[in-house]
């Protein structure tokens, strides 16, 4: 069995736009780099299974 890192998903507008490792920090307000664009989190919600 392979183990895989938990992950922060990210959506704008309804569409997923991808993952990045939980092991980043990640909180309302912080400003991350993702795919070339910087992106402000705006809401934390947790992931349904």
């Amino acid at each position: 069995m392979f183990s895989t890192d938990e992950e922060w998903r990210i959506v704008c507008g309804g569409r997923t736009l991808g993952a990045i490792p939980i092991s980043k920090p990640a909180a309302v307000e912080v400003v991350i780099a993702f795919a070339g664009q910087r992106w402000r989190i705006a809401v934390q919600a947790p992931i349904r299974p």
